[in-house]
C-alpha cells in the first residue's frame, strides 16, 4: 500500500530535482531517437507520469532483459529524479 506523499498526484506536484520513486502500470510506451518513454500511472490521478529512459541503457535502468520487452499493462517500480 502506497503512502500519503507516495502517489503519482502527489509526484506530478512535488518540487523537481527530488529522487523519487513511482509505482504504477504502463498505460502506454513509445519510442523515438533512442530514447524511451512510458507513460505511469496508478489511478490517483488523470495526469500520467512520465518516465524518460535512454535507449541500450540496459540494466542500468531496468533489471529486465531490454526496455523492449516492457509493454502496455506492466507493473513497475522505478526511482530516479523528478524534473519539469
Amino acid at each position: 500500500m502506497l503512502k500519503p506523499g507516495e502517489y503519482i498526484r502527489d509526484l506530478l506536484t512535488s518540487e523537481p530535482g527530488r529522487v523519487v520513486t513511482a509505482r504504477g502500470w504502463i498505460k502506454t510506451r513509445r519510442d523515438s531517437k533512442g530514447v524511451h518513454f512510458l507513460q505511469l500511472s496508478d489511478g490517483s490521478s488523470f495526469r500520467d507520469l512520465q518516465v524518460v529512459v535512454p535507449s541500450g541503457s540496459g540494466n542500468n535502468y531496468f533489471k529486465v532483459a531490454n526496455v523492449g520487452a516492457v509493454t502496455a499493462e506492466y507493473a513497475l517500480l522505478v526511482a530516479g529524479v523528478s524534473s519539469l
